[in-house]
């Protein structure tokens, strides 16, 4: 292989390369989305085990309870 070839071969694997990493823009943008994404299951999660205000504490205290201080 003559230095001509292998300095075209190496070109256009450097240009492939290129075109398949993403730009940090693009490593921003998925990675704000993900953050998001986990944020709002992780809430979802904890509104659910929440003892004062989620699910748990709308089935233990039933429609007509009241708490006596």
């Amino acid at each position: 292989m003559t230095d001509e070839q292998r300095e075209e071969r190496n070109r256009k694997r450097h240009e492939e390369y290129c075109e398949r990493i993403m730009t940090d823009q693009q490593r921003a943008e998925q990675n704000r989305k993900w953050r998001e994404a986990y944020k709002e299951k992780s809430h979802a999660v904890n509104k659910e085990n929440d003892p004062v205000g989620g699910v748990m504490a709308q089935h233990s205290m039933g429609k007509g309870s009241y708490v006596i201080s």
